[in-house]
């Protein structure tokens, strides 16, 4: 893949902001990690214990620098290799059409909330999943041992409610503005920003590399730690650093589902504010989970369309969001 620079023309409407984009001067060349200043912090009522590891969240933000990517996929494109869809299922014909995106510079996480941080941040709250076949005297516990428990592992169980809460709570204790990303700036990073390659997945061109699946970490034979959700960092980062994308847990992102305009698009807006307000009916995760057997839950791209009305029961809707996390964005 190789990304060209739009005319001056096209980026004079984007409020004259200078854009780059990855192209054959810039691809492979390896990106130098930028973090938040954490000076810029002003904490309020935080431990001692809990700013550190706040602080250490913080120092996990990377900077990604203003861009032009082309965000989507189809079911053929000749002229763009890897943003074609790997499935003829309703998974693959709503990420499209491709479209161009100009990006200006935000920070995301480099590793997804981890439960550690949660309870950090929000203390004796738990999040609001619950996974339906741990037995019933565990159900009032945020994290499970068989699925994964530890301060350095992802946190899961996580509603989109739940993910706003974190937010909000944490922008309270350090006078910052952290969201959920939106998808144009969640894809925008999976596909490493101005340093992207043109990989088939999220930083690899075999997805098992990058990504916590179905093979390395759901199938029959996987035990012990090597079994259910994990501490970032254990396999192989995208060109920008960041880590487990592709699979863990499902990212939750601001959006509300929408189609995708073909019209070329400036940071996309998000396009049902109720959703912000933990009030949007069918909400967006992005990124493969542990569990999942099929490539294309892998792939920068993929949309996975959460439909609240469909859950009937606050049971079921517990369960649904077992395998969901997500990772902080910040402006």
């Amino acid at each position: 893949m190789k990304i060209k620079i739009l005319a001056s023309a096209i980026l004079c409407l984007a409020a004259c902001v200078t854009f780059t984009a990855c192209d054959e001067d810039e691809t492979g060349i390896s990106y130098d990690r930028q973090v938040f200043p954490v000076g810029e912090v002003v904490w309020n009522g935080v431990s001692e214990n809990d700013k550190a590891v706040i602080t250490g969240l913080i120092n996990n933000m990377v900077k990604v620098e203003n861009t032009l990517f082309y965000m989507g996929a189809q079911l053929k494109s000749t002229s763009l290799a890897n943003y074609f869809a790997y499935s003829k299922s309703d998974t693959a014909t709503w990420v499209g059409p491709v479209i161009t995106v100009s990006m200006s510079d935000y920070y995301i996480g480099r590793y997804e909330v981890t439960q550690g941080e949660w309870k950090a941040v929000m203390g004796n709250v738990l999040p609001t999943g619950r996974y339906c076949k741990i037995p019933e005297v565990e159900r009032n516990a945020a994290w499970y041992k068989e699925t994964g428990l530890g301060d350095t592992i992802a946190a899961y169980n996580i509603s989109y409610d739940d993910a706003v809460a974190f937010c909000e709570a944490l922008n309270a204790k350090t006078g910052l503005h952290f969201h959920l990303p939106t998808e144009a700036q969640w894809e925008c990073a999976a596909r490493g920003g101005r340093y992207c390659r043109g990989y088939r997945y999220i930083g690899s061109d075999d997805y098992t590399e990058t990504s916590w699946c179905y093979s390395n970490a759901c199938a029959q034979g996987v035990t012990g730690s090597n079994y259910g959700v994990h501490e970032g960092g254990q396999l192989k980062a995208n060109e920008l650093g960041l880590c487990d994308m592709s699979g863990n847990v499902a990212e939750w992102v601001q959006n509300s589902y929408y189609k995708y305009s073909a019209a070329d698009t400036i940071n996309p807006p998000l396009k049902n504010e109720t959703a912000l307000a933990g009030l949007g009916d069918t909400l967006i995760l992005r990124g493969g989970t542990w569990t999942q057997q099929k490539s294309q839950y892998y792939c920068p791209a993929n949309r996975r369309k959460f439909i609240r009305s469909s859950y009937t029961s606050e049971e079921s809707l517990h369960s649904a969001i077992a395998y969901c996390g997500f990772r902080l964005a910040l402006q």
